[in-house]
């Protein structure tokens, strides 16, 4: 059995980091590999995980504000965490990662997330190249956010290292295609594993679907009020609900923002329509079969775009009240979209495989 080895952000404070890594975790142990996630402790990622912002007084202030419920939410994604990924022990620097590494695996999959993305990894973009670390190592829908040239060129240079490089976005690919890197496109792994999976992760109905809009929304859009209010009347919605702490000026709309990743799973799976920004709020509509609307987030737009192109779901991007007029009267084809899942799916599976070895089990 060969001994696999992921890195990725799985002690972020963020839904799809860490239900990304499990489901990447779980697919791989279906080919019959023995996993592990390294438990490296990124200071990058744990200085944005803090309880206590000491960075300046404005944050300061904030952070002891919002103590209690930032408390709340960060103690359930622990228990979550330890839950469901296999960790290894706690490694705290480069050397330590160095020698678990070239010791213990057999291959080490780099991915998924946006672990090729340096705002993100900051000075530690060297640590999700596993740079002058000897071992095998291919990326699985690895993402640099938004195509900077300074990150196409960090895989540039470091391709010769890799068994085999797997991106996310089609941006990406095309990019890397055009440098004669060579490169495959794979789904996210959320997406890897079918809907009955995640039922099995879910536990008792949150809300009642059958008059609930669901919010899953990143920063601020000036036209959510607007796009919730013509939902609300047409659909004759009673409840709203919403992720974020703040309320957007919708009326009677509760905010769940203390959600753990758990909770977060049971919302979309209860809920009935969705309207959302986020990558992985549109891959969870996807997976729990929802009637849902994208409005594209101002920055790294990319990573949506390209899923909903591969699935052929461009037309459920809105704009403006009018396009909304027009999507909201389509229901989407589940068993169509299924199918296409299952084509990425065996595609994904082909290329772990075809470089590891293996089976299904």
């Amino acid at each position: 059995m060969k001994k696999v080895g992921i890195l990725t952000f799985h002690n972020v404070i963020n839904y799809g980091g860490v239900l990304q890594c499990m489901a990447l975790q779980d697919f791989l142990q279906t080919c019959n590999y023995e996993v592990e996630v390294i438990n490296y402790k990124s200071k990058h990622i744990d200085a944005n995980n803090k309880l206590i912002n000491f960075s300046s007084m404005p944050y300061l202030i904030k952070s002891i504000l919002t103590f209690p419920f930032n408390y709340i939410r960060k103690t359930k994604y622990n228990k979550f965490i330890k839950n469901n990924l296999n960790l290894t022990n706690e490694i705290k620097n480069y050397d330590e990662l160095k020698k678990l590494c070239e010791e213990t695996y057999d291959y080490i999959i780099i991915g998924s997330d946006q672990v090729w993305n340096s705002e993100i990894t900051g000075k530690e973009s060297d640590v999700y190249f596993l740079e002058n670390i000897n071992v095998k190592k291919l990326s699985y829908a690895a993402s640099t956010g938004d195509d900077k040239i300074s990150d196409i060129n960090r895989i540039i240079k470091n391709n010769s290292d890799f068994v085999a490089i797997s991106v996310r976005e089609e941006s990406t690919y095309k990019k890397l295609l055009s440098k004669n890197i060579k490169a495959e496109l794979n789904i996210d792994p959320t997406l890897l594993l079918k809907t009955d999976y995640w039922n099995t992760k879910t536990t008792i109905a949150t809300v009642n679907n059958d008059n609930c809009l669901l919010l899953y929304i990143l920063g601020k859009n000036d036209k959510i009020n607007q796009f919730c209010d013509f939902i609300r009347k047409e659909k004759k919605i009673k409840n709203i609900y919403t992720f974020s702490k703040q309320k957007f000026g919708i009326k009677g709309i509760k905010s769940i923002a203390t959600s753990g990743p758990l909770e977060f799973l049971n919302y979309f799976k209860s809920s009935k329509y969705i309207l959302t920004n986020s990558f992985h709020g549109t891959v969870f509509s996807i997976i729990f079969k929802k009637e849902f609307f994208v409005m594209l987030p101002p920055k790294r737009p990319e990573r949506i775009i390209s899923l909903l192109n591969k699935l052929g779901l461009e037309n459920r991007i809105i704009y403006d009240i009018e396009n909304l007029t027009e999507i909201i009267k389509d229901k989407i084809d589940y068993e169509n979209i299924d199918k296409k899942l299952e084509d990425e799916r065996n595609k994904s599976f082909k290329y772990i495989t075809k470089v590891i070895g293996g089976k299904i089990k």
